[in-house]
């Protein structure tokens, strides 16, 4: 179990960490266009963000157990 809480975590913490570099990113990017479409498309990109990082943790968290049954052990199925 304890395997499968950390991988979820480290995907969690991947995930956040690189939506917040493309966020800034994007902030950079959109520079001259207009609140009200620079507003819809970083709602969009945060409901979006929010979306994959929680499927993928989800993702994560379902793998470990297929992992170990392969015969790998709980560090590196966390990892994987």
């Amino acid at each position: 179990m304890a395997a499968k809480i950390i991988a979820a975590l480290i995907t969690l913490i991947a995930n956040i960490a690189g939506g917040v570099v493309i966020f800034f990113f994007m902030l950079v990017a959109m520079n001259g266009l207009s609140e009200s479409d620079a507003n819809w498309g970083f709602g969009a990109y945060i409901i979006l963000a929010i979306i994959v990082t929680l499927l993928m943790s989800t993702g994560a968290f379902l793998l470990v157990p297929f992992l170990q049954k392969k015969q790998f052990s709980g560090v590196v199925s966390a990892l994987i």
